[in-house]
């Protein structure tokens, strides 16, 4: 592991997890402390054995149900693939635009 993608690990990070959720006001500007694109896709790459390492064998466990009455790990992770899929969606999209827009004026 290199130098860099070793200081975004999970297993550097507390708990081993990146923060929860997202806002305009938590995203900090991109500096030298950012991960490079290039960690971000191998530490994506990485996620879904640490899911399965972590989770496998508790995904019937309850918990205290905090959004939308999701109380399993299961529920959650069901939950978030289909978000993260909505964000992905959107930015198809926007590809799908600029590639047209650059074709029109090429």
């Amino acid at each position: 592991m290199d130098r860099e993608r070793s200081k975004w690990s999970p297993s550097t990070l507390p708990n081993g997890n990146l923060p929860y959720g997202t806002s305009r006001g938590s995203c900090v500007p991109i500096t030298e402390e950012t991960a490079s694109l290039e960690t971000i896709k191998e530490l994506l790459e990485l996620q879904p054995g640490i899911i399965k390492e972590r989770y496998s064998d508790r995904m019937e466990e309850t918990f205290p149900a905090k959004e939308m009455g999701m109380d399993t790990i299961e529920l959650v992770l069901i939950r978030t693939t289909f978000h993260e899929g909505l964000h992905l969606q959107k930015v198809m999209g926007i590809r799908h635009q600029l590639s047209n827009t650059i074709r029109k004026h090429a």
